[in-house]
């Protein structure tokens, strides 16, 4: 784990911080048994509004596709820590650990 959070604060992914916010680490065995590390941010859910927009449904997605000639795509691999938070919301985001 400990090698895991500094590969991650080496790329920028991470980074300390002091806030009134903190969420556990959970370790989730993936179906290929390794693990992945998650971060378990209920609490934080319980507290923040919801989404006036929800995500559509993916049949719609598909119907909105037909007739189109050109498709392009995009690497969502690592799209969770791609998207940069506005400043005022990183601290929700803190997690803790040893």
């Amino acid at each position: 784990m400990d090698q895991h959070l500094h590969h991650m604060q080496k790329q920028g992914i991470i980074e300390p911080c002091q806030s009134p916010w903190d969420s556990n680490i959970v370790l989730a065995r993936k179906k290929n048994g390794t693990m992945r590390c998650c971060i378990d941010y209920r609490q934080l859910n319980n507290c923040t509004v919801g989404d006036a927009y929800p995500v559509p449904r993916q049949d719609m997605c598909l119907d909105a596709l037909a007739g189109s000639r050109w498709y392009s795509t995009c690497d969502l691999r690592s799209s969770f820590h791609q998207v940069k938070l506005h400043p005022d919301a990183s601290d929700k985001t803190a997690f803790i650990t040893h």
